[in-house]
């Protein structure tokens, strides 16, 4: 499809990192002529986020395919809270995203199978400042023993 030079954007994405410290009230977006263009209030505190099931450390019997993850967050602030889920089959060396920016407080997580080490990381924002809780697991293995007859 051929750019017409007469046309006009109604919106443009764009992304920056910038620091978001304790310190920082708020964000503004200035455009030409120093006018303002938007203003992102930020929360004083970043969110609290507890796993509460499972526990780290705990043991998963043999050809379990999924566990329920659970939670409890808040916000000193009372912001809304959104949560993103990821797990790792490989005790943390890869993670792969499960849900994103999810409102409810639990998740049931799909395992891979044939592995025994496994975490999950759930990260909670308010919009602007996050926290993230980690737990690991195992599955443990089938355990086959030979059956000798005489």
């Amino acid at each position: 499809m051929a750019a017409h030079p007469d046309t006009v954007r109604q919106a443009l994405t764009f992304a920056y990192q910038i620091d978001d410290g304790p310190e920082v009230a708020r964000i503004d977006l200035v455009g030409p002529g120093e006018e303002l263009l938007d203003t992102l209030p930020l929360s004083a505190s970043s969110p609290e986020i507890t796993l509460t099931h499972p526990v780290s450390g705990v043991l998963f019997p043999p050809a379990t395919a999924s566990v329920d993850l659970a939670w409890d967050a808040r916000d000193a602030d009372g912001d809304d809270l959104l949560y993103s889920v990821f797990y790792s089959p490989d005790d943390g060396v890869t993670w792969l995203d499960r849900s994103l920016e999810q409102s409810e407080s639990g998740h049931r997580l799909a395992l891979q199978p044939h592995t025994t080490r496994h975490s999950a990381k759930v990260i909670v924002t308010d919009g602007v400042r996050s926290r993230e809780a980690l737990v690991r697991f195992t599955v443990t293995q089938q355990l086959f023993l030979p059956n000798i007859t005489r």
